[in-house]
């Protein structure tokens, strides 16, 4: 799309006020998410679909990690949804797009009741393996913005030239400084309370009780319940959920029993079979030529070993399915 010529609100802090107005009435919100996420979820998987002809109009995807947690889609939903409404014109098309393919979702208990309870229909959010994005970058129709995390993995590497803008709590790699609108970057426990904090401040409105609610359930999951003994909660993931509490999202008094019962679900993987356990929740990596991935999993390998006798069998089918060298 034609780049605004001033910087992208992003940048910009504390942000100035803005004349234009939004490009979905927010206004019309009602108990649920509201027609607005609705019908933006409808635009921007019509306008990611769209990307194999010829006259689509370019699509800026807002992508999370690799491993896709919770804090990782959150962010990617609710961040596009964020750009869509303060962005001028209309046909400036943003769009969230989940970095694991579909089949992968399910995996994810906590994410799946989240999103229920949300009021927000999964089939509608586009899935990476659904959308060729190499296709899209070579066709000049495709732009990302990162979110939960500031350096991309190595077989997504190019998509480096079309990386617009970064919002992410990991250390910052100084990487796409020349190509980034904007680079929002700071050490907190979950990259959710950055998205809150800039979309209560910018557009307060767009936070509805049900998007407040599936905030404060990612926060409350990534900083531990802000346990002082994790030590992940910050003093902005405090202020976030302050904030998003005034706007309707979960109340303190129930911050307790809604972690744990996120935690349940997230660390629940009895049904889960070796080969789901090793990309449940898996990050990738590439040092001295060595492509490797490292899995997060929820079991001593006493108890893995003990829930699967086959689970070497796994790890090799792992390794060839993703054509890892380790």
């Amino acid at each position: 799309p034609t780049a605004p010529a001033k910087p992208h609100p992003a940048s910009r802090s504390p942000a100035p006020p803005r004349p234009a107005p939004p490009v979905l009435d927010i206004s019309t919100a009602t108990a649920t998410t509201g027609p607005a996420m609705k019908s933006f979820l409808q635009a921007a998987t019509q306008a990611a679909r769209a990307l194999v002809t010829s006259r689509s109009k370019k699509v800026t995807f807002v992508m999370g990690n690799q491993a896709s947690d919770l804090d990782s889609m959150v962010a990617a939903v609710v961040y596009s949804f964020f750009l869509q409404t303060i962005s001028n014109p209309p046909d400036f098309q943003y769009s969230p797009l989940v970095n694991i393919p579909r089949k992968h979702f399910p995996l994810r208990g906590e994410a799946a009741d989240a999103f229920k309870n949300a009021g927000i229909d999964i089939s509608m959010v586009p899935f990476v393996d659904e959308i060729d994005l190499k296709r899209a970058v070579e066709n000049k129709c495709a732009e990302v913005v990162l979110v939960d995390h500031n350096k991309l993995a190595t077989n997504q590497a190019f998509l480096e030239p079309v990386v617009v803008g970064v919002i992410d709590h990991h250390k910052d790699e100084h990487m796409y400084t020349k190509t980034s609108k904007f680079r929002k970057i700071e050490t907190v426990g979950s990259c959710c309370s950055l998205v809150a904090l800039q979309a209560l401040e910018e557009f307060p409105s767009l936070i509805t009780p049900q998007i407040a609610t599936l905030l404060t359930s990612t926060i409350l999951l990534d900083t531990g319940n802000m346990s002082p003994e994790l030590k992940k909660g910050t003093p902005k993931d405090a202020e976030a959920l302050k904030r998003l509490e005034k706007a309707g999202g979960i109340k303190s008094s129930l911050y307790s029993e809604t972690h744990s019962k996120l935690l349940e679900q997230r660390m629940d993987v009895s049904k889960l079979t070796s080969s789901q356990l090793l990309i449940k929740d898996t990050k990738y990596g590439l040092t001295g030529g060595v492509y490797y991935a490292i899995a997060g999993v929820p079991l001593s390998l006493e108890d893995w070993v003990q829930k699967d006798r086959e689970i070497l069998r796994a790890f090799d089918e792992f390794i060839e399915s993703d054509k890892l060298d380790v």
